[in-house]
């Protein structure tokens, strides 16, 4: 169940941030917006789910290794993707710093 909600939160993530790009015409994305295509359907998905909450809180809050490999296996296209849009709209920014915001906002959703 878990790795279907997955699957249907990075396919909705991905679309949203297509459209942003062709909306952009080769622009760099605002910050917001990126955020934005992340964050939207893993909200979306917590109306639609009650147990994906809890599953992303363990994996995060009790640090359940292989549970965190599970998810870590199912994101990580759409990891790089949304770190490379980043890095373009954001070039003077540390790859460090990106990984770090990035960890935050996860962290502030999974809690």
């Amino acid at each position: 169940m878990a790795g279907r909600s997955i699957d249907r939160i990075n396919k909705q993530r991905m679309a949203m941030l297509d459209l942003a790009e062709q909306n952009a015409n080769g622009t760099a994305l605002k910050i917001e917006e990126i955020v934005r295509c992340f964050l939207i359907p893993a909200i979306n998905d917590l109306f639609e789910d009650d147990e994906m909450p809890c599953i992303l809180s363990q994996a995060h809050n009790d640090q359940n290794t292989l549970l965190q490999e599970f998810i870590a296996e199912r994101v990580r296209d759409v990891a790089q993707r949304f770190v490379a849009v980043i890095q373009k709209s954001l070039p003077h920014v540390s790859l460090e710093i990106i990984f770090s915001s990035i960890f935050f906002i996860i962290s502030s959703v999974a809690v």
